[in-house]
């Protein structure tokens, strides 16, 4: 992995924690499939949240689970 995609994935993971910091702050989106985070943006439509799964890098629906 290069530099800048190390740094491109720490400003993601940083962005998405500081989002979730935002909503909830004893709450995190956990995948569904495995309990990890996201890999990259989670998107939200209709009250449902969705994308990478950062472990086994497949689509799945995220969340909030408590820390």
């Amino acid at each position: 992995m290069t530099k800048m995609s190390e740094l491109s994935r720490q400003t993601e993971q940083d962005n998405i924690a500081y989002i979730n910091s935002l909503c909830d702050d004893d709450k995190e989106l956990l995948s569904t499939c495995c309990g990890a985070g996201g890999l990259g943006n989670i998107h939200e439509f209709d009250g449902e949240h969705y994308g990478l799964c950062a472990s086994c890098k497949e689509h799945c629906d995220f969340e909030y689970e408590d820390l």
